[in-house]
């Protein structure tokens, strides 16, 4: 049984999949905040989950903390976003970017 080598069309494609085999190191994230803030807010988007979503709020506790964070950070801006575009007032641009 022969093998073949591949063909010439077919060594970028292959570069490029076996590229998503190998580990790339990234740096982490460091918060521009001060800590403290940061922590508040994080709480602050968890609480406005609970409130508003407890069915999502309890999901969000099988994730990891870091990924439960972010989860409920994302949920409160789309809620409170969501929110001022509903109410319909016409500085709704303004309170956007406050």
């Amino acid at each position: 049984m022969a093998t073949s080598a591949p063909q010439s069309w077919e060594r970028p494609l292959l570069t490029l999949a076996y590229a998503g085999e190998r580990p790339v190191a990234q740096a982490a994230p460091r918060p521009s905040v001060d800590l403290a803030v940061l922590e508040r807010a994080y709480a602050q988007c968890a609480t406005l989950t609970l409130l508003h979503s407890s069915t999502f709020h309890a999901a969000t506790r099988l994730l990891s903390r870091d990924k439960r964070r972010a989860m409920q950070a994302l949920y409160a801006f789309c809620r409170v976003t969501d929110n001022i575009v509903d109410c319909g007032h016409a500085a709704v641009e303004a309170t956007l970017a406050a």
